[in-house]
């Protein structure tokens, strides 16, 4: 067999064995989607899959479940088999590629005063590593076991801190005895446009602080009635919500609520990774935090002086790139568990774009474009001055390989890679007044692009260059717009408040949410809180989440049961 037919074997046994944030990454990895499948017809895949199945059992058995060496000398001198092991020490927690596992066990309180071993594998020695690392780039620790957060004891209203020890090392958790905290004081709120529109298609969510950022956690299928979604707060607040959707009932509720250690900083940036598993957070005083996704640091570094402005995974959730306003980029490799910083010896970088799983693109303040790879620290391409002003947006479409930049400078400008690697200009729109806000539509089919320039957003077809459509609805200038994953949905929103749900299809209104202050805004035009900061669109596009500088965040319900 050669290279393609092993990985062809691998990536069915991924996929018929239910490991589907490891097949995520290894079809990205190898590409063993575009391969031939025709090989399996020739040869029993399916007997091969069945025997690493059997052969591998062993290996999972021994992995998932821990032996109690506190089991008195009887017990020890006994062969201890698979059913007994599930029995008495099953693993409560879920499995990584990318960090140490640490079994939780139900061992008694002589065995343990936290209830959590450390499994005594391979995953050890990766642990103690991480541990007692004292030189090179500077990061925190692993978190010790005592400090597991339990989703079921916190709450969001962090009442009360007086009894939590601040260990600048670690997030603090408010430890309560209440179960999870339900969300009851959500709202609806006005809205206009489309047709049979139901009363409860807007939801207003109270929160704590007001709300900096936020991210949708990837949609898990083994509970696909409940979303979950993280938020950034001023104060240095994270928070982790789920919303219910059931038979048309509405629910949230907040997981867990962590209050950092870094007081009195906003979060400036909230990611996911692609598979759930890990959740990204950075402060505007430079500092990045990991946790995994029952809310416990994983990781924090202290790379960067400045705020840190882009924070994105890569495609296959092996690196995590931090932009910085003081010219620092940092980089954590997942695998490797370390992580480095770039200087890039210019001025703050404003975006970052990942072109391909181990190379990403920049923008600055000075209009520059810069290529790295990860296992670089000096650009692999640059093109100087690729704007007359600073580059705000970087959006880059992997499907064609084209990337889309938007300046200050009242012009955007499509781009493509050359021979050589470096980014070749291909087309320049220009505008009346700067443009903040850029957006692929990332459907299948004709490459399509959503451009924001003052009140007016425009939509271009990407290979004719043709326009296809005008927006014309808001009375402020646009500070938000995102294409929905299906493509069928075009979501604005401005420095008003006010937004605007577009249909790609027919280029028309479909939903419009108002402003509460809107006789104030007429004299004004603008207010700092009710400006939207962010859209963010659930993974199958059934809900979006609206985001301003206020102390709460809305949800737009039920996409799905909606027709265009």
């Amino acid at each position: 067999m050669d290279t393609n037919q092993v990985n062809y074997i691998i990536w069915r046994y991924l996929k018929e064995c239910g490991y589907s944030h490891t097949k995520f990454a290894f079809e990205r990895e190898t590409g063993i989607q575009n391969l031939d499948k025709q090989w399996g017809s020739t040869c029993q895949v399916g007997a091969l899959v069945e025997i690493l199945q059997k052969g591998l059992q062993y290996v999972e058995l021994e992995k998932h479940y821990v032996d109690n060496h506190s089991s008195n000398e009887e017990a020890s001198k006994t062969s201890i088999d698979g059913e007994s092991l599930v029995n008495e020490n099953p693993c409560k927690l879920p499995f990584y590629l990318t960090v140490p596992h640490i079994c939780e066990t139900t061992l008694t309180k002589a065995d343990s005063t936290n209830g959590f071993c450390e499994h005594n594998n391979s995953n050890d020695h990766q642990l103690k590593i991480l541990q007692d690392k004292g030189s090179g780039s500077p990061s925190s620790p692993v978190m010790p076991f005592k400090d597991k957060i339990e989703k079921r004891d916190i709450d969001i209203t962090m009442a009360d801190e007086s009894n939590v020890e601040k260990d600048p090392a670690r997030p603090i958790a408010v430890y309560n005895s209440s179960p999870v905290t339900e969300i009851t004081e959500i709202k609806q709120v006005t809205f206009t446009g489309g047709e049979d529109i139901k009363s409860d298609f807007f939801k207003v969510i109270p929160t704590k602080h007001p709300v900096t950022c936020a991210d949708w956690r990837p949609l898990l299928q083994e509970n696909y009635h409940v979303y979950e979604f993280s938020i950034g707060m001023t104060n240095a607040t994270l928070a982790s919500v789920s919303i219910c959707e059931e038979q048309n009932d509405f629910k949230a509720k907040t997981d867990y609520c962590l209050q950092s250690s870094f007081d009195n900083q906003d979060i400036t940036g909230v990611a996911w990774n692609n598979s759930g598993s890990f959740l990204a957070y950075a402060f505007f005083s430079g500092v990045i935090e990991i946790y995994d996704s029952h809310g416990s640091q994983i990781l924090s570094f202290h790379n960067n002086k400045g705020p840190v402005l882009s924070l994105k995974w890569s495609g296959t959730d092996t690196y995590l790139a931090a932009g910085s306003a003081d010219g620092t980029i940092t980089l954590f490799d997942q695998l490797k568990q370390t992580q480095y910083s770039i200087d890039t010896l210019a001025s703050s970088v404003l975006d970052i774009e990942w072109i391909s799983f181990d190379e990403f693109v920049t923008s600055d303040v000075e209009g520059s474009l810069r290529v790295y790879k990860v296992d670089g620290k000096a650009p692999v391409s640059t093109v100087s001055h690729a704007h007359d002003n600073s580059i705000v947006a970087l959006r880059y479409n992997l499907r064609i390989s084209l990337l889309l930049t938007a300046s200050s400078d009242t012009t955007v400008k499509l781009w493509s890679r050359g021979d050589a690697g470096a980014f070749e200009c291909l087309h320049v729109f220009s505008f009346s007044s700067p443009v903040n806000c850029i957006d692929w539509n990332l459907r299948e089919g004709t490459p399509i692009l959503a451009v924001a320039s003052n009140s007016i957003v425009s939509m271009y077809n990407a290979i004719s260059l043709q326009q296809l459509a005008v927006f014309m609805r808001h009375t402020a200038p646009v500070s938000a717009l995102s294409f929905s994953h299906n493509g069928r949905y075009l979501a604005t929103g401005d420095t008003s408040g006010g937004v605007c749900i577009w249909s790609c299809k027919t280029a028309k209104l479909f939903k419009e949410l108002g402003s509460d202050n809107s006789e104030l805004i007429a004299v004004t035009n603008v207010l700092p809180e009710e400006q939207v900061n962010f859209l963010r669109w659930s993974f199958d596009d059934k809900d979006l989440l609206i985001g301003k500088q206020k102390k709460e965040i809305i949800c737009c319900c039920d996409f799905l049961h909606d027709s265009l």
